[in-house]
């Protein structure tokens, strides 16, 4: 067992590790700065984000040094475990930001959807691996479905419209993966297109019916459910080719940017680092991502793959969606920015996230359990 652990140290693969580490720096950096006036403790809301990377970096460790298969026996431990969490959290839940989604753990937080990605991942990796024959017609993979559907729903109910879209791009990216025809993918979109019109008038909330429509013209409401967006373009703006300087951000520092420590974030690291900070944090997370997709197949096995690919689209859906939303581009929807955005849950799936991938990473090639 000790010659396996050191030979699966010797595989780490650094590029993700010092990647997230480098992404880690500029968001607690950034969170400074956006949060010193926020209370009289200029360092609360650093403070706690460390807690969560702490706790975040022991179960990276945790999940590193378990062989990744272990998970597989407790997948339906893990599924159910999200869904009645999800579930719970409907009829005791916190609500805030017009979502029921968070319990109060006494001077804490947690938000139970974002642990169920996780349980979500893992059981469309073991799913999908544990399927015979093809992906033809959209029976094949009903049962895929079904079970994607529970936890989707219970996001959506809450309603976290956000989270669900992370849910439903993980699916269509492990669908993708797995070989699914294009076709099925049209006839998948035939059938729900025509429900959004539905759904929008139906299940949308009224503010989430105007964040869409804000979406299309900010101007519109520039002074209510637009303020968000305009503040953010101009914080971005401001930042110009090298950035107004660290803690000289004008947006962040006089509080007229809203939610500039968890949804905004991303303008407020604009503003002070300019075009050419921006190309460098967006070029961590790109140099991650090409990394990971350059080695899902060398991966031990396709459980292995799936649970990868399943864990960077989560990661790549996210970057998209909250920079889209700063740069005005995608509708505001409060996905925070991993490894930067305050969020002591979102920090510690994320992190638990790297270990399991670097897991993978560093049994390819037949490494010996």
């Amino acid at each position: 067992m000790a010659i396996v652990e050191k030979r699966l140290v010797k595989r780490i693969n650094w590029i993700l590790v010092g990647g997230v580490l480098a992404i880690l720096c500029i968001g607690l950096f950034t969170l400074y700065s956006a949060t010193r006036h926020a209370t009289s403790d200029p360092f609360y809301y650093v403070k706690r984000q460390l807690i969560a990377v702490a706790i975040g970096t022991v179960g990276a460790i945790i999940v590193f040094r378990t062989d990744y298969h272990i998970y597989r026996l407790y997948t339906r431990h893990f599924y159910w475990a999200a869904v009645g969490s999800l579930l719970l959290v409907l009829l005791i839940g916190r609500r805030a930001g017009g979502a029921q989604s968070w319990f109060r753990l006494g001077a804490f937080q947690l938000q139970p959807s974002e642990f169920a990605k996780l349980a979500f991942i893992f059981v469309l990796a073991d799913q999908l691996e544990s399927h015979q024959g093809g992906f033809e017609r959209i029976r094949d993979f009903l049962p895929i479905l079904i079970s994607a559907a529970v936890p989707l729903g219970l996001v959506i109910l809450q309603p976290d419209l956000g989270t669900a879209l992370v849910f439903a791009f993980i699916l269509m990216a492990m669908l993708f993966v797995v070989g699914v025809p294009a076709r099925v993918f049209g006839t998948m979109a035939a059938v729900v297109i025509p429900i959004l019109p539905l759904a929008y008038h139906f299940v949308l909330r009224p503010y989430q019916r105007l964040r869409l429509l804000i979406f299309l013209n900010p101007w519109a409401d520039r002074l209510g459910a637009g303020y968000n967006v305009i503040q953010s373009s101009i914080a971005i703006g401001a930042g110009r080719f090298f950035g107004k300087g660290y803690l000289r951000g004008t947006q962040a520092q006089l509080r007229f940017l809203p939610a500039h420590h968890t949804d905004f974030i991303f303008s407020v690291f604009a503003e002070e680092n300019g075009f050419v900070g921006c190309v460098i944090l967006l070029g961590l997370f790109l140099l991650i991502f090409l990394d990971t997709v350059r080695r899902l197949p060398t991966s031990y096995d396709r459980y292995g793959m799936f649970l990868t690919t399943g864990l960077l689209a989560m990661w790549t859906f996210h970057v998209f969606e909250n920079v889209g939303m700063a740069l005005g581009v995608m509708p505001v929807t409060g996905i925070p920015l991993p490894f930067v955005s305050y969020g002591g849950s979102a920090m510690i799936v994320n992190l638990t996230a790297v270990g399991l991938v670097a897991n993978v990473q560093a049994r390819r090639s037949g490494v010996l359990f």
